[in-house]
Parts: structure tokens; sequence; C-alpha cells
């Protein structure tokens, strides 16, 4: 007589608390996700594998470079706008409106000539960034960007440690446009700014690997 057989039945998971847990981990990074607000000048900045990052901190001073070759002033908050502004209306012996000036500290980007800067500072968001913008003008000499830098160095009394100047370049600029900022800065005897690039993993087997390996601290 044969032995009966033993029906074999099917393993089952409950995947319900799996998938809850799923769904409110999804939840949560909808819902706290911050998106980057899209630029009036888009840059594209290279990268590096820089032991340390350039970081936008209050009282920076950003001189950005667009694929063009245009320069533009960025100020990071309403407290460096205003003494800027005040010191380059002292370089240039002109009283602006105080209409403008209003306009300025609530603006982040200096776009244009300061002859033309009233046009563009009436502008809307939607319509600068619907403008061909022709930025701050730059020579060989420095041009108008020399004056903003020595605007933004009286506004701290020339002490470059209060004020964090910062190069942001695009990834296309051309040199001959990056040294003539360089020149700008270099008119005003300012040598310390930082350079604004995207931070890229240490390529293995060279010797900055190797030393953060190590945890050996590089120098700034």
């Amino acid at each position: 007589m044969g032995r009966a057989k033993v029906k074999r039945k099917g393993t089952s998971i409950d995947m319900t608390a799996m998938c809850d847990v799923a769904f409110l981990l999804l939840s949560f990074f909808i819902l706290t996700a911050q998106f980057k607000p899209s630029e009036a000048v888009p840059i594209e900045i290279p990268s590096s594998v820089a032991s340390k990052a350039a970081s936008l901190n209050t009282d920076a001073f950003v001189v950005s470079i667009n694929h063009e070759g245009k320069a533009f002033v960025e100020l990071s908050d309403p407290g460096i706008r205003g003494k800027v502004f005040d010191e380059m209306e002292k370089l240039k012996g002109d009283q602006l409106p105080a209409s403008l000036r209003t306009k300025f500290v609530n603006a982040s980007m200096v776009p244009a000539p300061v002859g033309s800067l009233s046009q563009f500072l009436q502008m809307t968001p939607e319509q600068v960034k619907k403008t061909t913008l022709p930025g701050v003008p730059l020579d060989t000499l420095g041009g108008e960007l020399k004056d903003w830098i020595a605007a933004g160095l009286a506004a701290y009394n020339g002490n470059v440690n209060n004020i964090h100047f910062i190069i942001k370049g695009d990834n296309l600029a051309k040199y001959p446009f990056i040294s003539d900022v360089l020149t700008a800065f270099k008119k005003n005897e300012v040598f310390k700014y930082q350079l604004l690039t995207s931070p890229e993993a240490v390529p293995p087997g060279t010797e900055l690997y190797k030393k953060s390996v190590q945890g050996i601290k590089q120098d700034d």
C-alpha cells in the first residue's frame, strides 16, 4: 500500500507593512524636497577635486562669467547690497535715486552697466529671463567690474577677511574673459578669492586619494 502524499502549500509573505513604509518614505521626500530655483543667468561651473569647496555664505561678492564671457555681480544678501551700492555711489560721485537703491537692495544681481542699471532693475524676474543682459563692462584693464570690486572692498573698510570674493566661471567661458576678471581683482590688490566649482570624487590612485584614505588633512 502506497503512502499518501502530503499536499505542499506555497509560502506567502505579507508585503503590506513594507509597502506602507515605502510609500511613507516616498511621501516624506516629496513633501520636504526643495527644488533649485532657476537662475537668471545659467552658469555651468567646472568640477574639481579640491579638498575644500567654496560656499556661498553671507557677505558674499560673486563674480559670475557666463559662456559668452559676460560678467555679472551677485551679492548674497540685502546687507552687503546696501553697503556696496552706497560705496559705488560715492565712487561715481553721483546721487542715484532713492527708488533705485531700494530696487538694487531687493535684486540679487548687477546685470548691466551703471548707466543703464535703472532700466534693468525695473524688470520683473520673468522679464529678466527673456532679456539679453549686457553684463558688467569688462576689458583688459578691469572695466567697470574693477569699480564694483573697489566698492565691495570699501564697504568692508578694505578688509578682505570680512567679505567673501568668489569667482563663478562657466565651463565654456574663454580664458581671456577670465583673465579680465582676474585683472579687475588685481587692480584692487585683491588676491584672496575663491573659485566656485562642483565637487568631484578624488580619482583612485592619486596622491590626494591616498592622503584622503589615510585621513591626512589637506591644506586649503
